[in-house]
């Protein structure tokens, strides 16, 4: 009984000694270097559904059972997985600096229950993109005793350079795929027919336009319809030229119409001839949109084409029945020589 007593009585202190000498954090990091633009591979790991396009975990599984909760791409996004060869767990977004970082929560609950969080950081790196991926977790003790039988950075470690494979594989491909873009947007040239517009010209203060909009749009819209004429497209904006000096343009406030036979009283007829443009589709509110046209001045610069200076902007979202301003689309045409 002395010697069996003896025996429990060195285990326990034997193990009392190895969770005091074994380490207690866990933090595994692995990078690669991936020939794509950054905002590609940024894409393969901002959101939970993109991340499970490349993760190691789900091949080993094709019966891996997979949902998601939250908003794609943002934070709170959770993927939660069950397989009977990966375990079980769930993963959700915590915070995200665009294009450059990503960072997870990860609750494993099979086949042991574990917290960790992981971190995606992205840096360009001579003309490519360079992405390193790491594990961060506690080991509380006893269990931190695992880790003087076993090497996890090792063993985990395999799983990540697999994994950051897939997503160069990925990347890589999907960047031959993929049209330059310029400050964001995608941006290309099309053949614009002629067309007639009606609508009201003048010179507006900067300050002063969404005011001749109001002012003006709902009245034309009237007098298109009492005249029955054919729309041909959303109401537009038409601009000729801007003063930045005097913080004006002249500009005006139309409908597309298929033709007008007559004059109408009080408002301007506008032909457009046909001409080369550019196009781009812009989101958000009309007050963000100087950004969209810094983008075409850099793709005019780009190709070596000359700007005639006018531009069309078609506001396809109706404001009055869209409030959410990220969804307001404006077809912007830019015309060039």
């Amino acid at each position: 009984m002395k010697t069996a007593l003896y025996i429990v009585v060195g285990l326990v202190l034997l193990i009392g000694i190895l969770t005091m000498v074994a380490p207690t954090k866990m933090n595994i990091k692995r990078s690669v270097v991936i020939n794509a633009p950054q905002e590609v591979v940024f894409e393969n790991i901002s959101s939970q559904h993109n991340l499970h396009k490349w993760y190691p975990w789900d091949r080993k599984d094709p019966n891996i059972k997979l949902t998601f909760e939250g908003q794609e791409g943002a934070v709170g996004e959770t993927s939660k997985w069950e397989s009977e060869v990966v375990g079980q767990g769930d993963q959700t977004i915590t915070a995200i600096e665009p294009g450059k970082q990503v960072n997870t929560h990860i609750h494993f609950i099979k086949p042991w229950d574990s917290q960790a969080d992981g971190i995606f950081i992205v840096n360009d790196t001579a003309g490519a993109t360079k992405v390193t991926r790491e594990l961060q977790s506690a080991m509380p003790r006893p269990m931190n005793i695992m880790g003087l039988f076993m090497d996890m950075d090792k063993a985990v470690g395999k799983d990540f350079e697999e994994g950051l494979g897939y997503l160069k594989e990925l990347s890589e491909k999907e960047a031959m795929n993929v049209e330059k873009k310029y400050r964001g947007f995608d941006i290309s040239e099309k053949m614009m027919e002629a067309k007639t517009y009606v609508g009201k010209k003048g010179t507006v203060a900067f300050k002063d336009i969404a005011k001749f909009y109001g002012d003006n749009l709902p009245k034309i819209g009237e007098a298109v319809q009492r005249e029955k004429l054919e729309v041909t497209g959303a109401p537009s904006g038409i601009y000729y030229t801007y003063d930045t000096v005097k913080m004006t343009t002249d500009m005006a406030a139309v409908f597309p119409v298929k033709e007008v036979k007559s004059p109408l009283t009080g408002w301007d007829v506008i032909n457009v001839p046909a001409g080369k443009a550019v196009e781009l589709d812009y989101y958000g509110n009309y007050d963000k949109m100087q950004n969209a046209y810094d983008a075409i001045e850099d793709y005019l610069e780009e190709k070596g084409l000359k700007s005639k200076s006018m531009s069309v902007e078609e506001y396809v979202t109706d404001p009055m029945t869209e409030k959410d301003t990220a969804k307001w689309v404006t077809k912007i045409y830019y015309y060039f020589e």
